[in-house]
């Protein structure tokens, strides 16, 4: 099973808004220095497509949220969420793996349930997994078409680097405030200027993060899907129906 993973190893701003829109930046991130070479790239995708068939020609199976430049796949969070869109399948369970740069599993859960009509998934670290600071990791998730471990499953891929401090030079939000429960107050600006932050901190799992949440937060507000939709773009993720 080693062997098989380690050949594995081989995916804003809203019109309207006043902060700096990405769409007069087309830049999503600014590549830190990687003097070490640990970042390979591709750093997010998918493979295969095992037990998925589509009626639209414009369907996904399988999307990593992870920047395709891995150089790009940073974090300041020792426990980083992981997210991937799963399109929908017969199959019922993934496993997902995240292992360091020499191969070695550093974390599995065999288990992670998927949505019968496909979406978003979510893997959240246990509170005993941390990242190290400074150090790249490779991670996966396979979709179980067979029931079990197949070469032939479609697996989505992507990197994550834990950083000390912003490679950007940017001074990241400690805290992310949605003013939740507050009514008539306009939480949107507050969040996409939060969004903004962290994009130019180089920050991509915390963006996309406070960007997920916003969205279940506030559904169907077109700024936050705009917003969404653009940091998607500018990472090289297709958006598609995300």
């Amino acid at each position: 099973m080693f062997f098989y993973r380690l050949l594995l190893t081989s995916i804003i701003l809203a019109a309207g808004f006043s902060v700096p829109a990405l769409a007069e930046d087309r830049v999503a991130f600014n590549p830190p220095v990687d003097p070490d070479g640990d970042l390979d790239s591709p750093g997010g995708g998918t493979r295969g497509d095992g037990c998925y068939s589509f009626a639209a020609s414009r369907s996904a199976s399988l999307i990593a949220l992870s920047p395709r430049n891995a150089q790009l796949a940073q974090t300041q969070a020792a426990q980083p969420k992981f997210r991937v869109f799963v399109a929908s399948s017969d199959a019922k369970y993934g496993v997902f793996t995240l292992q360091d740069r020499e191969g070695r599993v550093h974390y599995r859960a065999e288990a992670i349930a998927l949505p019968a009509k496909g979406g978003m998934v979510t893997i959240d670290l246990p509170s005993e997994v941390e990242l190290a600071p400074n150090q790249t990791y490779h991670w996966f998730l396979e979709v179980l078409c067979s029931g079990s471990i197949d070469p032939n499953n479609p697996i989505a891929e992507g990197q994550v680097q834990r950083v000390a401090s912003s490679p950007a030079g940017g001074e990241a939000p400690s805290e992310i405030d949605f003013s939740l429960g507050n009514p008539g107050v306009d939480a949107v600006p507050n969040i996409l200027s939060q969004v903004e932050v962290y994009r130019q901190s180089n920050l991509w799992y915390e963006a996309i993060d406070i960007l997920a949440i916003a969205r279940q937060t506030y559904p169907g507000d077109d700024r936050l899907n705009q917003s969404w939709y653009d940091l998607l773009e500018l990472a090289g993720i297709t958006p598609l129906n995300l």
